[in-house]
């Protein structure tokens, strides 16, 4: 939900700078980046955690 979220604004973005509506290919692109980046972003926090949990023990 976050991912598609995230992506749907990449598309949004992208249209409005280009001036032009985007292909399927990029958007599929752009969808593809947005879950990436939500992946990323998700394993950080998680490692973060773990390591803020491990330095009070």
């Amino acid at each position: 939900m976050m991912e598609e979220k995230f992506s749907e604004e990449l598309v949004e973005e992208f249209q409005a700078s280009l001036y032009r509506p985007l292909t399927d290919e990029e958007i599929k692109f752009l969808y593809w980046i947005g879950e990436q980046n939500t992946t990323k972003a998700m394993m950080n926090a998680t490692e973060n955690s773990v390591a803020r949990t491990e330095s009070f023990v």
